[in-house]
């Protein structure tokens, strides 16, 4: 008996213009799978007006994409989606009630935004010969007041993060030495956070928590006063923390998106964290976007319903066409570089076997 096959991918964003094109080149490799999940990164709709908050931070993009791309990603192969991210408040809760009703008619399940705060919370399910499969879908980066789901009101399941600055003590003997960071989630928040993934694992084989963390190019760029692209690509103390706390609470993956570039991958207790899978489908382009990422590639037992094994898909994004395709020769090999560079200190073992990437540790 084979067994179950379970993809999850990055960021996903596919503007108004020709997402069946930008679908094409990886519908194949999403069908091919048992289970399909990804994030995505818009509100599914035409309502809403753009988020005021996020206006008056300054914010440069402001995301919604057509209620037709739910559809089109079910056509491709996908059976759920995570919400909570970023974007997916930019245009208020009527747009995020209206993605929300979309997936339903798609029959996508989705995770991390509801109607309420209890909704958002909850997990969803996806079932397959018998193997119950459980998405939590949350995110550390959210607009603080017009984000996070209330008790009456629609919304995402956000995850409050402080962040204080530890000055180095030889900062005398190097003038313009950055301050370290240092991350913590507010305790309220993540005792929710746990308590959900308690509540899916009570009631499913496989848990998979998708978080919407960590720092992309142009944070870290412009902490530093560099340009974008030259950002260092680091793990968060909240992201380690968290990582692990979720995995200890229950959790078999823990998939992050977010920074638009790969981070590290780590087995905690047995268990996969991949800090950040890079891009999926991304129909425009920032400078610090890099060209390639990974869609996780989970073998699950049928008889046991437990996972036996775990690899990357690399995918390449193509800069003139704006479309992400399966990686080929070389650039797989570039990718497993990559990945082991970025692991070092979680002692990976990082292996090529055909077109992807076998993990283990």
């Amino acid at each position: 008996m084979s067994n179950l096959t379970l993809l999850a991918t990055g960021d996903i964003f596919l503007g108004t213009d020709d997402a069946v094109g930008f679908l094409e080149p990886v519908a194949p490799m999403i069908r091919g799978a048992d289970i399909a999940i990804g994030n995505l990164e818009a509100p599914a709709s035409t309502l809403g007006e753009p988020s005021l908050e996020k206006l008056a931070y300054g914010s440069r993009h402001i995301l919604r994409t057509k209620p037709e791309v739910v559809g089109l990603l079910r056509d491709a192969g996908f059976h759920a989606m995570s919400l909570a991210n970023n974007h997916g408040m930019d245009f208020g809760g009527d747009a995020l009630l209206d993605t929300l009703a979309h997936c339903d008619a798609a029959g996508i399940a989705r995770a991390g935004g509801g109607r309420d705060l209890d909704e958002a919370r909850s997990h969803a399910i996806v079932e397959r010969d018998g193997v119950r499969i459980a998405l939590v879908s949350m995110t550390f980066i959210y607009a603080p007041v017009s984000s996070p789901a209330r008790e009456d009101a629609p919304g995402l399941f956000c995850v409050g993060v402080d962040t204080a600055y530890a000055v180095p003590r030889n900062l005398h003997l190097a003038p313009g030495v950055w301050p370290r960071s240092v991350t913590t989630t507010r305790a309220a928040d993540r005792a929710a956070v746990l308590e959900s993934i308690a509540r899916a694992k009570a009631d499913a084989d496989i848990v998979v928590a998708a978080c919407h963390w960590g720092l992309s190019g142009f944070a870290s760029g412009s902490a530093m006063g560099v340009p974008p692209k030259l950002g260092p690509n680091f793990l968060t103390d909240y992201q380690r923390e968290m990582g692990h706390a979720i995995v200890e609470a229950g959790a078999d993956l823990v998939v992050g998106h977010h920074p638009h570039r790969l981070q590290a991958v780590e087995f905690h207790r047995g268990k996969l964290i991949a800090y950040s899978l890079g891009n999926f489908l991304f129909s425009f382009e920032l400078d610090f976007f890099t060209h390639t990422g990974g869609v996780l590639k989970i073998g699950i037992d049928r008889a046991t319903k437990q996972i036996v094994s775990h690899a990357m898909l690399p995918v390449v994004m193509d800069r003139a066409a704006y479309r992400t395709r399966p990686a080929r020769g070389a650039e797989i090999a570039e990718v497993r570089e990559e990945i082991a560079a970025l692991s070092e200190e979680f002692s990976i073992e990082a292996a090529v076997a055909g077109d992807e990437i076998a993990l283990r540790v």
